[in-house]
């Protein structure tokens, strides 16, 4: 399900900080990083299946409209 945009929003970051903010995210630090669960199964799935970057593709929109925290904020 595609993730929708919050009205007004304002970006915060650029699209290359989203995009290396992604890049931290991976198998094992992905099961304590604050998502639903539903979000975290298709991190999974598209990992197992398509590998890596796939799965942090899909964690894009969550980190730029600010529905989870900045992974280098969370994980420090």
């Amino acid at each position: 399900m595609p993730v929708k945009q919050p009205e007004n929003f304002t970006p915060l970051m650029t699209v290359q900080e989203v995009k290396d903010e992604v890049q931290l995210l991976n198998l094992d630090n992905i099961r304590h990083f604050p998502i639903s669960e539903s979000k975290r199964d298709d991190f999974y799935s598209l990992f197992n299946r398509f590998g890596p970057q796939a799965a942090r593709d899909i964690m894009v929109p969550m980190v730029w409209y600010g529905y989870c925290p900045r992974p280098s904020v969370y994980f420090g």
